[in-house]
């Protein structure tokens, strides 16, 4: 029996930096009744999580930032933040110019493609906060990023990068994934993996919930439409 429900959120839960629709919102209220609700996002909780998912909802999860570096329980207590060195973030930033400078985007605004988000910084090749119709039609199936990775291929020490989002490479310290910190968030409250189920669109291979794969039971969503299907049957 699943007690604890682990959510993305991007094209999981919402589209891309968008608000939840109403009908999600009643439907994870409802859940939060009978379940641990836990989002787990490449995005911050001040910038993306919290405002997308808006103040109905407010209380009713864990909130796990930047693929879990920053973890807050329901009543927003910070249970660890992992950030970045100054040091890695330079090591991203020349790479990020790197692939800039490759233009397989015409973006409209230089200062919107790199987002320091502290424990992670994310590289969106058409812009963070572009239009959502643009971003959708920009890789749908991941593999234009899934080329520019075999294309130039990022080799750190100690920073991973794994492709996010609609439009997004996110980087963070190496190790520090999705599934490391869902393992760190069930010992540390002590909650048996079996009972956890982790919801998510990028459980493919370099999508950053492929790490989560092995850790908890998973269940793979295209999009915010089967979201609710998987919700609807937990209901039940």
């Amino acid at each position: 029996m699943k007690k604890y429900i682990f959510f993305d959120n991007d094209n999981t839960l919402t589209r891309s930096r968008s608000p939840i629709t109403p009908k999600m919102a009643r439907l994870l209220i409802a859940l939060s009744k009978k379940y641990e609700i836990i989002v787990v996002s490449g995005g911050s909780h001040e910038k993306q999580i919290g405002p997308q998912l808006g103040n109905s909802l407010r209380g009713k999860y864990w909130s796990m930032g930047q693929n879990g570096n920053l973890c807050m329980d329901k009543s927003g207590r910070v249970l660890w933040k992992n950030d970045l060195s100054w040091m890695q973030k330079l090591e991203i930033f020349e790479y990020a110019n790197k692939i800039i400078k490759q233009k397989f985007y015409p973006y409209k605004n230089l200062a919107d493609l790199v987002e320091d988000r502290g424990s992670q910084v994310s590289l969106s090749f058409v812009g963070n906060t572009a239009p959502i119709e643009e971003k959708e039609k920009f890789d749908p199936n991941k593999t234009i990023r899934a080329m520019v990775l075999k294309r130039f291929p990022f080799r750190s020490k100690s920073v991973e990068v794994k492709i996010a989002g609609t439009t997004c490479f996110d980087f963070f310290i190496k190790g520090y994934h999705k599934g490391k910190n869902i393992a760190a968030l069930c010992k540390e409250m002590g909650w048996k993996k079996s009972e956890c189920l982790y919801v998510g669109d990028a459980l493919f291979k370099n999508g950053n919930d492929e790490s989560v794969i092995g850790v908890i039971p998973t269940k793979k969503v295209r999009n915010p439409s089967d979201t609710e299907f998987v919700i609807a049957d937990l209901l039940k």
